[in-house]
């Protein structure tokens, strides 16, 4: 975006320093790599799996790189991972925890984990100006089956995106899955058939609507990091699981930005407005801005953390709410999963 050499040769070193842990049996890298020495390690608590929202959310970043550098080798090192998950794993929901062969526990999430795999498979897609019709078709079977399979419709309009642990529902919404809208939202403008793109449009609008309603339930206009969820006569019951903290977390807003880019309905900016809002009155310290411990709670305890992401992103995607769409056109970029735009390409080869 500036043109200056220094931030690409800069990417470049980092790039070098970490292909390393790419060095294994089947491609999908290492968890950890000490840059100075180039020694490799994975994460003890994963007991020899790989996490798939880790290892599926490098395709933009090293592809983008290849193509600005003429050096292919750091698309070849992201396309193998996707070579790995079509031969390991037969189903279009992977599990979180990715080891081969797969193991017998098998989660599904489009919460931590699991997220920014599925929002990149799209966006690899869009990455190439949608040259490469099989990731295209990957995406929209992926999409589809989210819907079959963890896609629940409340009878006002709402959407929820369930977690599975072994075919077992549970019933949470993690604020990390409100990517999800977005996700929809912006994949409906790229699908041909009439029906099937107003049915994304619509499961976006729900999860928009559904993260919405995490706000509503904190007395401060916040949302919790984790809410329950209760069906009960065909309506969602949210309440405020364990995990009632908010960490500044950016999700819903992306999702409100994109719904907005997309059908210019106003509700999208009253709900960002009334998050900055509220933002402004409980976050905001002398110093910069502080996540919550508890939402539900008064007086609030601050956590006195003020995340990268809150910048890189909440921030961000609050004033892109508020701007032009000529301000990072989404027909010229996609947003990586830390809302960073990389310019889209032309072609493959570019």
């Amino acid at each position: 975006m500036t043109n200056d050499e220094w931030f690409l040769n800069s990417a470049k070193e980092l790039a070098d320093r970490l292909l390393p842990a790419f060095d294994t049996p089947t491609g999908i890298p290492k968890a950890r790599i000490e840059l100075k020495g180039g020694r490799t390690s994975d994460n003890d608590w994963l007991r020899g799996s790989s996490v798939l929202a880790e290892f599926g959310s490098l395709q933009l970043e090293f592809s983008s790189l290849s193509v600005l550098s003429h050096k292919p080798i750091y698309r070849e090192k992201v396309e193998k991972i996707y070579d790995a998950i079509k031969k390991i794993n037969p189903d279009l929901l992977v599990t979180c925890f990715f080891s081969d062969p797969l193991s017998g526990n098998k989660f599904i999430s489009m919460g931590g984990l699991g997220d920014s795999y599925y929002e990149y498979l799209l966006k690899y897609w869009l990455l190439f100006s949608k040259k490469d019709e099989k990731m295209g078709k990957w995406y929209l079977d992926t999409a589809n089956e989210i819907i079959k399979q963890l896609g629940h419709r409340s009878s006002d309009g709402m959407w929820w995106l369930a977690k599975k642990r072994d075919g077992h529902t549970i019933y949470e919404m993690e604020h990390l899955a409100c990517f999800a809208g977005g996700m929809f939202a912006l994949g409906s403008l790229h699908i041909e058939d009439e029906e099937t793109r107003r049915l994304h449009l619509e499961v976006g609008e729900g999860i928009g609507r559904l993260c919405w309603e995490m706000y509503n339930i904190s007395p401060i206009g916040l949302s919790p990091e984790v809410a329950y969820l209760r069906i009960i006569n065909d309506k969602f019951n949210l309440s405020i699981a364990d995990s009632p903290h908010w960490l500044m977390r950016p999700e819903a807003i992306e999702t409100w930005f994109i719904l907005w880019r997309v059908t210019k309905k106003p509700i999208y900016r009253e709900y960002g407005w009334a998050m900055f809002k509220n933002i402004e009155k409980y976050s905001r310290t002398n110093f910069g801005y502080s996540g919550i411990r508890d939402v539900r709670r008064l007086p609030l305890q601050l956590d006195d953390v003020q995340q990268s992401y809150f910048l890189a992103e909440t921030l961000k995607y609050l004033y892109l709410l508020f701007s032009s769409d000529k301000n990072i056109p989404l027909d010229e970029f996609v947003f990586n999963t830390e809302a960073h735009p990389l310019k889209i390409f032309k072609s493959l080869m570019n």
